[in-house]
């Protein structure tokens, strides 16, 4: 693989991260999410595994810009913006103790995030998160700017690779709505099991019996 296709594809994940994220926070705000919501939390929530994913990716980008003058300088414009998102100590331990391997360390014992966040910051008002989009929409009107002919010709590549899998994603849920799922006669055998240990009854939250009754009349 040659260090144009690396940096290409480095730039389209940032590229692509960043304008997910706009477009959740913009859906957020015209739908007024109320703060309080656990749409509103589990979407800033995510939005901390999109952070690690662009510094991640940046990361890439710094080891490949060692004999790269025009990616070192580039790199260089937008150094401050990163230096300000590092200062954000908890993110990846948010991803991780919240997200990816919930209130668990990295050899699986226990740690809950609530203690394994403790003396982090995270981003936590509102102008920090209005600031962090800022800037997020910074450097990638930078990265794009510089980038502009080399990110469109792999943009291209991908859209065709992209629609050709939405095409395929159509094809198998038309499938879907007529095959039997894994779920299908699962109660029955449920049902025998707690029969054959003695169990009668279970705790079920009541949102959840709200939901199933939600989803159900969905057509």
């Amino acid at each position: 693989m040659t260090e144009k296709i690396k940096i290409q594809e480095c730039l389209l994940n940032i590229d692509m991260i960043c304008r997910s994220m706009f477009t959740s926070a913009f859906d957020r705000a015209i739908l007024k999410i109320p703060i309080e919501s656990a749409i509103y939390g589990d979407s800033i929530r995510y939005s901390y595994i999109q952070l690690c994913i662009i510094l991640d990716e940046i990361d890439i980008l710094n080891r490949l810009a060692r004999d790269n003058n025009y990616l070192k300088d580039t790199l260089y414009i937008i150094s401050p913006v990163l230096r300000s998102l590092k200062a954000f100590t908890g993110l990846r331990k948010a991803r991780n103790f919240m997200l990816a391997h919930f209130n668990r360390d990295n050899k699986k014992q226990f740690h809950p995030w609530w203690k394994a966040l403790r003396e982090l910051k995270l981003p936590r008002t509102q102008k920090e998160l209005t600031q962090i989009y800022s800037y997020l929409q910074c450097i990638n009107g930078i990265i794009v700017t510089r980038y502009y002919d080399e990110l469109k010709e792999f943009s291209l590549i991908s859209k065709v690779e992209v629609e050709s899998y939405l095409e395929w994603i159509k094809e198998q849920e038309d499938l879907a709505i007529n095959n039997a799922t894994p779920f299908d006669n699962l109660q029955p055998e449920i049902e025998k099991r707690m029969i054959e240990l003695g169990m009668t009854k279970i705790v079920i939250d009541p949102h959840s019996i709200r939901l199933i009754e939600i989803l159900k009349n969905i057509k």
